[in-house]
């Protein structure tokens, strides 16, 4: 998420630290927890990245493990160097508002097509069950042919 955390975590990496993978805005997260708390969802998924790191974790965890050991560091960092006496809130809370949203807008995300998908997806399973039963018909008709 594009948060101003990135902005006042402490950080031992030699450049600034960013978001990895794909980045949201917040107003996507707030979306999600709006429609988790009021449709009775324990979980909502929001974005690819996300479901590739669950369902990989469930299925071959060891996979992650040497992914995120050739990526991580340099994914968590960006180009430009990180200045030595940047305030941080590990001791005490950093003493300003810096608002809700980072430095990352360039390449943040307003919407989640994966969260657009699981608020939606009876619409979507009712979709796939048409597009399943045409397809049943289909090959039915094409065999008495």
């Amino acid at each position: 998420m594009n948060t101003t955390r990135f902005g006042w975590v402490l950080s031992k990496l030699p450049n600034k630290p960013r978001p990895m993978g794909k980045v949201y805005q917040p107003e996507v997260a707030a979306r999600a927890i709006v429609f988790a708390a009021s449709n009775h969802r324990r979980t909502v998924w929001v974005g690819y990245p996300t479901y590739k790191a669950i369902l990989g974790n469930k299925i071959a965890p060891w996979y992650a493990d040497i992914v995120l050991a050739k990526t991580g560091i340099e994914g968590q960092q960006t180009n430009e160097h990180a200045s030595s006496n940047r305030k941080n809130n590990v001791w005490q809370p950093v003493g300003e508002d810096r608002g809700a949203y980072g430095e990352f807008e360039n390449i943040s995300h307003n919407k989640g097509l994966t969260l657009w998908a699981g608020m939606n997806r009876n619409i979507i399973r009712s979709i796939a069950g048409l597009a399943l039963g045409a397809l049943i018909i289909g090959l039915s008709t094409n065999n008495k042919a």
